[in-house]
């Protein structure tokens, strides 16, 4: 498992575990917000599989180690954007 997929699926299971902690705590979930205008990055993003975005993360990273000193935001916002681009131009 690369860093981009051991990341994202560490963030998701925090993610989960909080959720269920505020509702065990008495919130109340509510339906995940839609963005205010269309957004070609946001649909590209809603479209992939955690496992896809892992992958696009781990190539990113693997392909520009020049960029290694940069945060992993930083990073995974870069790769998310040329492969959303790249996959606009060859739907």
């Amino acid at each position: 498992m690369g860093f981009g997929r051991g990341h994202f699926r560490g963030t998701a299971q925090m993610f989960d575990q909080v959720r269920h902690e505020l509702i065990a705590h008495g919130f109340k979930e509510v339906a995940e917000p839609t963005p205010p205008v269309p957004n070609p990055l946001y649909n590209c993003l809603a479209s992939l599989t955690i496992g896809q975005a892992g992958a696009i993360l781990d190539k990113y990273v693997a392909d520009h180690p020049e960029r290694w000193d940069k945060q992993i935001m930083d990073l995974a916002e870069e790769a998310f954007n040329d492969a959303c681009a790249k996959r606009a131009k060859n739907p």
